[in-house]
């Protein structure tokens, strides 16, 4: 949804995976990522995938706003399990 170029690179990596992206609103900044996460659990539902990964867009620990929206994420997809990948430069932050 943020980034333009993120869809098109997700989609080439999934394609070579054998996997589909569902991404209503690629690159253009506007869309709601919470509904779209909702929306695609029933997309993967619809399709019989048992499998959904949800992407988001980057984001800092002291963007408050940005942490809210993963936490409501998290909270309208329910998922068995969370992957929480993030920067290295946060730990050398936090050492700084």
């Amino acid at each position: 949804l943020q980034r333009p170029n993120a869809v098109n690179q997700l989609s080439v990596v999934a394609e070579r995976a054998g996997v589909a992206v569902y991404a209503p609103e690629p690159g253009n900044g506007v869309g709601d990522p919470v509904q779209v996460a909702k929306d695609s659990i029933e997309f993967a539902k619809a399709k019989v995938h048992d499998i959904v990964i949800v992407d988001t867009a980057g984001r800092l620990g002291i963007d408050q706003e940005l942490m809210q929206q993963a936490a409501d994420i998290r909270d309208a997809v329910s998922p068995d399990e969370i992957l929480f990948v993030v920067d290295a430069m946060i730990g050398q932050d936090a050492v700084n």
